[in-house]
């Protein structure tokens, strides 16, 4: 709402934007299944980016039949907030001890 006009976001709604909503539909991140370890790295606070992106993804890759993939949860020092800026650390730190422990002749 913060993004876009009343007017828009109505139309959008109501299915008077069928263009951009068939683009949407074809660029879908989640219809697929991770074969290798995945994680979807997020924080239950997140201000910008919705916690549900993560489980509706999850969900959806595990329904395609991943066994894999998993939300990696944020959880900052000193019992912070989960928001997008105080889990860039400790998830770039997770990603890295990751990719290290399922790195295969790189």
């Amino acid at each position: 709402a913060d993004l876009f006009t009343p007017a828009f976001l109505d139309g959008f709604r109501n299915a008077r934007e069928p263009e951009l909503a068939a683009y949407l539909t074809a660029n879908d991140i989640y219809d697929w299944a991770p074969r290798v370890p995945t994680r979807l790295f997020h924080g239950e606070q997140d201000e910008l980016v919705s916690f549900a992106n993560a489980t509706t993804a999850t969900a959806k890759m595990a329904a395609n039949g991943s066994t894999s993939v998993a939300i990696a949860l944020c959880v900052p020092p000193d019992g912070a907030p989960s928001t997008h800026g105080n889990c860039s650390g400790p998830h770039l730190l997770f990603a890295e001890s990751f990719f290290r422990a399922h790195a295969r002749d790189l």
